[in-house]
């Protein structure tokens, strides 16, 4: 008996799946080509770019030592955790605002006026507010997650078809009911997709404030290879935060592929 689809839809999908895989690493793997080329050839002094064996190296000491994957321990649910809080409210913000017109009258200059100011540089501040621990890492990482998503709901939920509205008000769905079970779902792209710039930002600003806020995580890490010079060490936990760029975007990417076929 044969498969449940033909061979040559097997086939078709393998080689479409083959096809992307190299289309995404590709690019990658000519990057890594080039720094092994210039560190063959000693076009940048070693203790400034080392060789990608010496990156893999450190990242095998790290890890058998223990220090990386302790550090990544600490790190992810900081991020998690920050990526939660800044999100649940930058949904709830966005859809409101769209909805009623006096929060967003109070909301729109409020977001237009902070979202350009790189969070980052607010370090400072949250140092004098909660002192250099982790709650100000949280605290300014949800932040920094809270305003894209915001924009991005409040932009999708306004841009939901009317038609769509009038008619779950005509079948008797009260105003909440329409909001959460019609506007948010149509407005579903817009949301993932400020949700995965948002998830990008806390992660960066995770690490960044860990270097000056927090005695432990991968920005720990950075910070102690910086103060010894070794480099090798620093790009290593650079190269681990990149694959969990990578791995953000393929989770963002199955779940608009899942949730949101029908915009695509």
């Amino acid at each position: 008996m044969s498969g449940a689809y033909p061979d040559g839809t097997i086939r078709d999908r393998l080689q479409s799946g083959s096809t992307r895989v190299v289309t995404y690493v590709g690019p990658l793997l000519t990057v890594l080509l080039g720094w092994a080329v210039i560190a063959h050839f000693e076009l940048i002094d070693e203790r400034t770019l080392p060789p990608p064996t010496a990156v893999w190296e450190s990242f095998v000491s790290l890890t058998s030592e223990g220090t990386l994957t302790e550090a990544i321990a600490v790190t992810l649910p900081r991020a998690g955790a920050a990526f939660a809080i800044g999100v649940s409210a930058g949904v709830l913000v966005g859809l409101t605002m769209s909805q009623f017109r006096l929060v967003e009258w109070f909301f729109d200059p409020i977001l237009s006026t902070l979202f350009p100011i790189p969070k980052i540089t607010l370090v400072p501040v949250f140092i004098l507010w909660l002192g250099p621990n982790t709650t100000a890492v949280v605290t300014l990482a949800a932040f920094e997650a809270f305003f894209p998503v915001a924009i991005a709901t409040h932009g999708g939920t306004k841009s939901v078809d009317r038609e769509l509205i009038w008619s779950a008000r005509a079948m008797g769905l009260s105003r909440l009911q329409t909001a959460v079970k019609v506007v948010l779902p149509a407005s579903l792209p817009d949301v993932l997709n400020g949700a995965q710039i948002s998830l990008f930002l806390t992660f960066a600003v995770i690490v960044v404030s860990e270097m000056v806020l927090a005695p432990s995580g991968l920005g720990q890490i950075l910070t102690e290879s910086m103060r010894s010079f070794q480099t090798a060490d620093a790009i290593a936990v650079i190269v681990v935060v990149a694959l969990f760029g990578l791995l953000f975007d393929g989770v963002f990417r199955m779940l608009q592929a899942r949730f949101t076929w029908w915009a695509q």
